[in-house]
């Protein structure tokens, strides 16, 4: 613990004065009774925590994809730059925001080469991450077959659990096991490093790795039940083998289910149960980063220095920009205050 109070206590500072500067719920009441997208960015240019990004833009002739676009490359780049404060070693564990790109560039390739259009692929996120990932993405506009992928990839903590799904035909597997497949990839390389890591950082990464890959099952599961049943004899192909709370039989009692129905009742009887209370409303996902947001809010409120502290400053930055994203969408198509607040998440 000594170590990580020496090496840390600055970048924890660091992310607790960032997180101070976080837009509370009255920010968030006044963006929603706006009454045009210029409103909220001039807003979000007059506010600490984004006043940075909007320093430059032309506010008047903003529309909603703009703005959106802007403040995610922001989002991502003041994450990424975190990583020039972490040990080289410790970087992997903070790699999921890295994750999220890889995977969203390497399904649009997917889609553009399925459409034999490959060549007109164009990387647009913050160069940074090009320093930070192992994806070679100068060439994928050369990809055309599945093959090219996996060449492309192999490298990476993708190739592996990718080749294993590679089609006889060569083609382009079902983008859904493509997506479950590399988180299996990157979430198997995490666990291994993060296995013997001793401390409690050491515990707290393990733990929110885990809650993490308990929701994505949860939410794999119920996704596969109501949309796509025929795929369930399968169903290990898209859950991840990694668990924080939820326990083998009770997995393998939400496979068993007919349909999704049953799911919340099973879920009311696991370590999440808590979470589950009052929330009929809400779906599964909304529940899911409400349980993530709550255990990172924690931490940082009242956590040691350590590297789990930017960890959870990552996340919780990230749960900002979507509320953001779903306030200025609500503003984008009239819709009243209080169905914007239905679909925030303010911890």
């Amino acid at each position: 613990m000594t170590a990580d109070l020496t090496r840390y206590g600055a970048v924890t500072a660091k992310v607790r004065a960032m997180y101070g500067k976080r837009l509370k719920a009255a920010d968030y009441a006044t963006m929603a009774a706006m009454k045009s997208v210029t409103e909220v960015a001039d807003f979000l240019r007059g506010h600490p925590g984004w006043d940075e990004a909007l320093a430059t833009a032309d506010t008047a002739s903003l529309r909603r994809e703009r703005l959106e676009g802007i403040l995610r490359r922001s989002c991502l780049a003041r994450v990424l730059r975190l990583f020039l404060y972490m040990r080289r070693e410790d970087r992997v564990a903070m790699r999921y925001p890295i994750l999220a790109v890889e995977m969203e560039q390497l399904m649009r390739v997917m889609r553009l080469a399925s459409a034999g259009q490959a060549a007109d692929y164009v990387f647009d996120q913050p160069e940074i991450v090009k320093t930070l990932s192992r994806v070679r993405f100068d060439l994928l506009p050369g990809v055309v077959t599945y093959d090219d992928l996996l060449e492309v990839l192999k490298n990476t903590d993708f190739h592996t659990a990718l080749k294993r799904i590679r089609p006889e035909n060569g083609e382009f597997p079902p983008y859904l096991l493509v997506e479950a497949q590399m988180r299996r990839g990157y979430f198997r390389s995490l666990e291994g490093l993060l296995r013997g890591r001793p401390g409690k950082s050491g515990e707290l990464l393990r733990e929110a790795v885990g809650i993490q890959a308990d929701w994505i099952n949860i939410t794999m599961v119920e996704r596969v039940l109501r949309y796509y049943p025929s795929i369930m004899p399968d169903i290990f192909q898209y859950l991840l083998p990694v668990s924080a709370h939820i326990k083998p039989v009770e997995l393998r009692a939400m496979i068993s289910l007919e349909n999704a129905d049953g799911l919340r009742g099973l879920l009311a009887r696991t370590h999440y149960a808590p979470y589950l209370a009052g929330r009929d409303g809400d779906s599964l996902e909304k529940i899911a980063q409400i349980c993530l947001m709550t255990f990172f809010r924690r931490q940082m409120a009242g956590g040691f220095p350590s590297v789990f502290m930017p960890i959870a400053f990552i996340n919780l930055y990230q749960n900002e920009l979507q509320n953001l994203i779903h306030t200025i969408e609500s503003v984008r198509y009239s819709l009243p205050p209080e169905a914007v607040e239905r679909n925030l998440i303010l911890i």
